[in-house]
């Protein structure tokens, strides 16, 4: 997505440095140059439009001008936008699967789209290179080099390990416009992977012209201290490409003694040209951010749905491929998993993940998200169901297994639908010796001749990558309910308490006026907190103030006028456990409304809160504040499969799961799901609810919208607090699935003998700082290896072992899963070695 008063702003501030190069031989620089037509899948028009209007009449004139032209070469980016045509115009995919052989057709297409980097999850932007790269070798008879990035909207700082493990040497990319970092630099990420990262001289759709190929081109060549440059032309965002004018220009150029020299390339041999020609560049250490800011809460159910399917999909492809590697299932369900992926692939796009788009774009992606609900809901169930089948679940009241998708143990809320004949007032679930209270969420109605409920309990030391068997029975004198950690009241003041944390809400104000650790004797608060303001967010500040400006999605147009919601409007005890207390503030602001439901669950350090916002509002950014009582001038976030520190500096910022500020002793998290924006000053957090933009959808975000966040207090540093693990549990509720009642082990078709104990792990690992973040299936028809990846979370190295049930051969593999690195070891258990943010990726084949 072309910005053009920037481009205008630079053009006008050329012009001194045109004068300036006038003293340099334009001859004795050469601008490599390929043809390119941006094309954003949807932005200001739907996808459909993309497919038949910008694919089909953008890819017709580029194969009549390379018909034209022999020596004319030209780059297309996404893996999906060569589907697409495949699919819908498979005569004109054939003229460019030919013109590719010919070398005039360049595929870029690494990645599945040109996503945006910043909102999704770290695997997701492995599964873009996946995708993009087996598609293209696939078409195409080869990976490719090179990650076309221009118009992504920022980068995270761990994305060089993540490219460089897809295959990537190159890295095109073209925000954030910062003078003072070189034009080509070695970027170096987290673990210390370094890629050769090359900002493009100008924009990414541009005209062959002495402006922007000599001026912008020696510019850009003499600041990285090379006398050959890359340069894109042609006309985009809406496709087209370049023109036969543009393709004269060349000729233009090299007839003229004030141009450089113009070749056509086919950018891997610039790759080795430039550095053939230079390789000291400068290395560049931190993220690549931050661009359009906006855009981290711009058309929040985009962030919603993204973040479910995400894990929605992380935990089919888990469960199924347990059930595969194990015997306990006969196929993995690649169909529905693939394209699910590719179409939450798609979704990730920069300007629909980012929210930069019309609003009919996003009604089409809620569509689209649904499919992805239905396709991995069904794989994930249909797992479930077979590994439930081992368990023996004969017994007195309602079996109910319980799932861990993570690699660690886990103590936490358990939400479930059961159904019965005959469901008691009053129950508890039991396992062994424990017998947990059972909170009635949803009382049981009658549905035909059976009763159904939505029931709750604290499931405890639930197996990692595992199940754990509870039976529903009603209270007895055998099993009494036991006393409860949780309680809540009205007096003096509506307050929640377990046995970590203590919470006291205004009730004038509806905010929490004091939070208390009970086990680290320390307030968390240092005033009153969980307290929302509304900012006035206009686009004539935006204006005035923004580096980039795009458009009231993209860029904060804070004032300096707010309006502090500090009168609830309702306040009432809608919980009061076992299980879960709640208590729900309702605040009012102009036509607008706000429900946080406060919530403390027995056993955990957490607060929970719901929040929906029935929002009406434009030109306003509302946020949530938390004071964390700690002293620190720095803020930790997490980053796809990583995490950094920056300067409290109070500007928007970026985040995935979670953000904190600790101090050496103490320290308060956020953890969200389904929010990327926060700011942070003075020891304040400030989460981004919902912003009301009037551009270029003029109702973004009008209605009704939901998520939830955690406050999380910890003794010591992040690190300490474990937060990235708590997050991800957030993120990754227990899964429950009442089952029926059958014996185990059992024959079952096909000769297959099943048999599982009642609490059970598949995959134990052992390390606190290392988790097995995706388990899926190798890609390819005849491979059925398991893939493994493992990501390191703390920034430091560390030993792994790993036990399994049954014996196999491991192998490191890269995140293509097709090129073999070093054995790591045989048998049923595994041990490896983690180096510091590290990405491993293990191949399992059965023995």
């Amino acid at each position: 997505m072309q910005k053009f008063l920037l481009l205008v702003l630079g053009l006008t501030g050329l012009l001194p440095i045109a004068r300036a190069q006038a003293r340099e031989n334009p001859k004795d620089y050469t601008g490599h140059v390929v043809g390119y037509a941006h094309m954003d899948m949807a932005w200001l028009w739907r996808w459909e439009e993309s497919i038949h209007d910008i694919m089909y009449n953008t890819f017709r004139n580029q194969l009549d001008l390379m018909d034209r032209f022999p020596e004319y070469t030209y780059a297309q980016d996404q893996a999906v936008v060569f589907d697409m045509v495949e699919h819908y115009y498979p005569e004109l995919f054939k003229g460019i699967v030919q013109k590719a052989k010919t070398g005039n057709f360049i595929p870029v297409s690494s990645s599945w789209v040109q996503m945006d980097e910043n909102v999704i999850d770290g695997e997701s932007l492995v599964r873009q290179f996946l995708y993009g790269q087996k598609y293209s070798k696939d078409k195409f008879g080869h990976y490719v080099r090179v990650a076309w990035q221009p118009d992504v909207f920022g980068h995270p700082v761990s994305m060089p390990q993540i490219a460089k493990k897809a295959g990537i040497d190159f890295y095109l990319f073209n925000r954030p416009h910062d003078p003072t970092r070189p034009p080509i630099i070695w970027w170096q990420g987290l673990d210390g992977t370094r890629i050769l990262g090359y900002t493009t001289p100008g924009e990414y759709t541009q005209p062959m012209d002495h402006q922007h190929t000599t001026v912008l081109g020696m510019k850009n060549a003499d600041l990285a201290g090379v006398k050959n440059i890359l340069v894109l032309y042609g006309m985009g965002d809406h496709g087209g490409g370049p023109n036969p004018d543009d393709i004269a220009g060349i000729a233009r150029l090299n007839a003229s003694s004030d141009d450089v020299r113009v070749k056509t390339t086919n950018v891997s041999d610039y790759v080795d040209l430039l550095l053939a020609e230079k390789q000291d560049f400068p290395v560049y250490e931190k993220e690549l951010n931050f661009v359009f800011p906006g855009c981290y809460t711009t058309q929040v159910e985009m962030k919603r749905h993204n973040r479910q399917a995400e894990q929605l999909l992380l935990n089919a492809e888990k469960m199924s491929e347990l059930a595969v590697l194990f015997d306990y299932r006969d196929y993995y369900p690649n169909r529905d998993i693939t394209e699910a992926w590719k179409i939450a692939l798609l979704n990730q796009a920069h300007d629909l993940a980012a929210g930069s788009g019309i609003g009919p774009i996003y009604a089409d992606a809620a569509r689209q998200y649904q499919e992805v609900f239905e396709r991995a809901n069904r794989a994930l169930n249909f797992s479930l169901e077979n590994l439930g089948l081992q368990v023996d679940t004969r017994g007195p009241g309602v079996p109910l297994i319980v799932y861990n998708p993570q690699s660690w143990d886990r103590s936490d809320l358990v939400v479930a639908e059961v159904s019965a004949f005959s469901l008691p007032t009053h129950m508890v679930a039991v396992h062994d010796h424990e017998v947990i209270p059972v909170q009635v969420l949803q009382p049981a109605t009658n549905v035909g001749s059976r009763e159904n409920a939505t029931i709750a309990f604290v499931a405890h030391d639930v197996p990692q990558m595992g199940l754990k068997l509870y039976r529903l029975v009603p209270e007895s004198e055998t099993h009494k309910i036991p006393a409860t950690s949780v309680q809540v009241g009205a007096k003096p003041r509506p307050f929640l308490e377990n046995e970590f944390l203590r919470v006291e809400i205004n009730p004038e104000t509806g905010n929490i006026s004091r939070l208390y650790d009970k086990t680290n004797k320390h307030e968390a608060f240092s005033r009153e907190g969980n307290s929302l303001v509304a900012l006035e967010d206009t686009a004539e500040q935006a204006i005035a103030t923004s580096v980039e400006y795009a458009g009231p999605a993209w860029n904060i147009g804070l004032t300096g006028k707010k309006w502090n919601l500090d009168k609830a409007a309702k306040i009432e005890v809608i919980e009061r456990g076992p299980a879960r207390a709640t208590i729900r503030v309702v605040h009012r602001f102009r036509d607008s409304e706000f429900t946080q439901d406060v919530s403390l669950i027995a056993g955990a350090p957490l607060v929970d809160v719901e929040i929906s916002s029935d929002w009406r509002e434009r030109a306003t950014f509302l946020k949530v504040g938390f004071p964390a009582g700690v002293s620190s001038t720095k803020v930790w976030s997490d980053v796809p499969y990583g995490a950094v520190e920056r300067e409290q500096a109070g500007n928007e910022m970026v985040m995935g799961k979670w953000v904190d500020i600790s101090d050496a002793n103490y320290g308060v998290a956020i953890l969200n799901n389904g929010r990327n924006g926060f700011d942070a000053k003075d020891n304040v957090i400030h989460l981004s609810v919902i912003r009301g933009p009037w551009g270029p959808d003029p109702r973004a975000d009008e209605g009704v919208h939901s998520f939830s966040y955690s406050i999380y207090p910890h003794r010591g540093g992040w690190r300490d607090g474990k937060v990235e693990f708590q997050a991800m549990a957030f993120n990754s509720p227990l899964l429950a699935r009442q089952e029926l009642s059958h014996a185990s082990p059992q024959e079952q078709w096909a000769t297959k003998k099943g048999g599982l104990p009642d609490s059970y792990s598949f995959i134990k690992t052992d390390s606190d700082h290392v988790a097995l973040y995706a388990m899926k299936q190798m890609e390819g028809f005849y491979d059925t290896d398991a893939i493994v990846r493992f990501v390191e979370l703390e920034g430091r190295e560390g030993n792994v072992t790993i036990q399994l049930p049954r014996s196999v051969k491991v192998v490191e593999t890269n995140l293509l899963e097709d090129t073999l690195l070093e054995p790591i070891g045989e048998g049923s258990s595994i041990h490896f070695q983690v180096k510091p943010w590290e990405i491993k990726t293990l191949r399992f084949a059965r023995k």
